[in-house]
């Protein structure tokens, strides 16, 4: 589908415009100039994001075959809990399940680090994931969210640009007529293929705004619709929301001459995140509880409750 558009874009503005409609040569070299940068810059970072596969958790993550063989003997929740513990009391984990246990995936047969979840599609537990994205036949997660931020940008330019250009060459120098006597094939094709890059550009302008609300925020996909769970805090959904500066600057990096391209700056490694720890505090407090184990499992107990009959996409489960 984007490698259709490209070409009919392409064609749309080198033919119809560049090449029949625009006379001084000055004004062709700006506007191929502008056009070409645009598209350099779309397919660089849409490749980028397809290329860039999640990265494999690391190999502590993994439960050994032994402890496998226990879980699916074990039917006591109490004891399956009590057996994950275990194995996960050496890694560094502040998210769990609604239930107060912790998360892991039996598919893949790992402890899952925080705000990793297993996608069916990739085949495996992708840290940071955000969703799987079918527009770059991958997910997006933590080592390409960059990329994809940055994608998003450049083809809300470069639409936009197409379509502005697109508009002054019809309505103004060629005085484009809408009534609808005298309509010609051209003229209808003309209409057609507005219709077109203003509805591409409207989609890509609603996806971009979503996903820069997330972003700005420290948030997934998964985590703006079903808020995390936390050992310490219960139900949080802004546990990493740690100011929109901050935030941008754990996904950009600190030099800004690289904040326009698809290099890699992202801080971190995707097992563990900072966290805005005034905010669980504050849901501490707010919950009158006191910091022991057995209180903030049960605050996470209180919270699952609440949340009956609503679905859970099994991210915990999964």
């Amino acid at each position: 589908m984007i490698i259709a558009l490209l070409v009919w874009a392409y064609h749309v503005f080198i033919v119809q415009i560049c090449l029949y409609r625009v006379e001084s040569y000055v004004e062709v070299a700006f506007l191929l100039i502008t056009f070409h940068v645009l598209l350099v810059m779309f397919i660089w970072t849409w490749g980028k994001c397809i290329i860039t596969d999640p990265a494999p958790i690391p190999s502590q993550w993994k439960i050994s075959d032994e402890d496998v063989a226990r879980l699916k003997r074990t039917e006591s929740s109490e004891e399956k809990s009590r057996i994950l513990s275990q194995i996960a009391k050496s890694l560094p984990i502040k998210m769990c399940t609604k239930s107060g246990t912790v998360r892991y995936c039996d598919i893949c047969r790992i402890i899952k680090p925080d705000r990793a979840h297993h996608c069916s599609t990739c085949g495996q537990c992708v840290l940071r994931k955000d969703h799987h994205c079918p527009w770059v036949k991958n997910c997006v997660h933590f080592h390409n969210t960059k990329f994809f931020v940055v994608f998003l940008v450049y083809a809300d330019l470069f639409l936009v640009y197409l379509l502005l250009v697109m508009l002054y060459y019809l309505l103004y120098l060629e005085g484009f007529d809408f009534d609808i006597v005298g309509y010609s094939p051209t003229k209808m094709w003309l209409m057609v293929q507005h219709v077109v890059i203003i509805s591409f550009s409207l989609c890509v302008l609603v996806m971009t705004m979503v996903t820069l609300s997330h972003f700005l925020k420290n948030q997934t996909s998964v985590e703006a619709v079903y808020a995390p769970y936390f050992y310490e805090g219960g139900k949080n959904k802004n546990a990493y929301n740690l100011g929109a500066k901050q935030n941008f600057l754990e996904v950009f990096g600190s030099k800004w001459y690289l904040w326009f391209l698809p290099v890699y700056t992202t801080v971190g490694d995707g097992i563990t995140f900072p966290m805005a720890q005034q905010d669980l505090k504050k849901v501490r407090v707010d919950g009158g509880r006191d910091e022991d184990q057995t209180t903030r499992i049960q605050i996470v107990k209180d919270n699952a409750r609440k949340m009956l009959g609503i679905h859970d996409l099994n991210t915990d489960d999964a």
